[in-house]
């Protein structure tokens, strides 16, 4: 049992502070009548109480405020604390779906996709993440890793299906 929770653990997105998380307002800007709503939303996140009331709360400012990525960023950030990875991928997706270079969702698509094993999509996403934001080098041997591993997964599964004389799923 021990064995299966540290396993568990080590498959796990670590998460950083809530203080440390970075405002998705830098990245989306948050239109000037909503701002003072919104920021108070942050606030509140931050602090990390009461985050099913934070939740609800964030459903009814996006009632008004339809595709504001930001506060949907927000609600992806409560997924992943909960460790609602599932609901945090479909969120940061949406969040993507209206800004495509929104460097948060890349991101953590990205590092969901690695914890996944998922090496094919997080090679992708850390490549889009880097054409956005250049300066994210330390992210290089993660895209480089995750290639790599990628590559390894499909050269395997290509030979296990030769080795089964499936020869079209080999090619």
């Amino acid at each position: 049992m021990k064995a299966f929770l540290i396993l568990l653990l080590l498959q796990s997105l670590q998460l950083p502070p809530r203080v440390a998380v970075e405002n998705p307002a830098n990245v989306s800007p948050v239109p000037s009548k909503a701002k003072r709503d919104y920021d108070k939303l942050w606030a509140r996140f931050v602090t990390g109480k009461e985050d099913v009331k934070l939740a609800k709360d964030l459903d009814k400012f996006l009632k008004k405020q339809k595709n504001l990525d930001a506060a949907v960023t927000i609600q992806a950030y409560i997924d992943l604390y909960q460790r609602n990875e599932g609901s945090a991928i479909r969120k940061f997706e949406q969040v993507l779906a209206v800004n495509p270079a929104n460097r948060i969702a890349l991101y953590y698509l990205a590092e969901l996709a690695f914890v996944r094993d998922d090496y094919r999509q997080a090679g992708t996403l850390y490549s889009r993440l880097l054409s956005v934001d250049p300066t994210r080098t330390d992210l290089e041997a993660k895209q480089q890793k995750s290639l790599l591993l990628g590559t390894e997964n499909l050269l395997r599964s290509a030979a296990k299906a030769e080795q089964e004389n499936r020869l079209a799923d080999a090619e």
